[in-house]
């Protein structure tokens, strides 16, 4: 599993043979370890610095790794279930703030039924464990954004 902890298939009566990418979890549990392995594979080992520490050099790349995240995971998610996260991030006046959200999140993803959520929001987790300056804040506000207008793009929700 290690490899590729997305495949294509047809694993549960999805989306098989689409080109959709099949969630293939151990036992079919979610776990940190697992969705730390998805979260390297599409932003590499240093994904933190990569989103945190965005610079302008790199951007194209870095939006391209994001458009291949959501294209790749948008049917594990619904656009009221990132907006509802992010409307709590984007109002945030304060680093403070933002690390009370933790735990919010941990709720949200308790409460998901679906890998590719439960992983993004571990994304998010390690994001917000991150940042200690008002720039990786905002940094941390135009990678929601990307992602729910990627989610838009390749048609999330439908």
């Amino acid at each position: 599993m290690a490899d590729k902890p997305y495949k294509s298939g047809n694993s549960s009566g999805g989306h098989g043979g689409s080109g959709h990418h099949q969630n293939t979890w151990q036992n079919n549990k979610w776990s940190e370890v697992d969705a730390d392995e998805v979260v390297k594979k599409y932003f590499g080992n240093d994904f933190v610095d990569l989103i945190l520490l965005q610079k302008v050099s790199s951007y194209n790349e870095y939006i391209d790794k994001v458009k291949r995240y959501v294209e790749n995971t948008k049917k594990g998610m619904t656009t009221s279930q990132l907006r509802n996260v992010y409307s709590r991030i984007k109002n945030l006046e304060s680093i403070t703030e933002l690390f009370t959200l933790r735990p919010k999140v941990a709720y949200v993803a308790g409460r998901a039924d679906r890998h590719e959520l439960k992983t993004f929001l571990y994304l998010i987790d390690q994001l917000i464990r991150s940042v200690d300056d008002v720039s990786k804040l905002k940094q941390l506000k135009d990678f929601f954004e990307a992602i729910i207008a990627y989610h838009k793009y390749y048609g999330g929700d439908k």
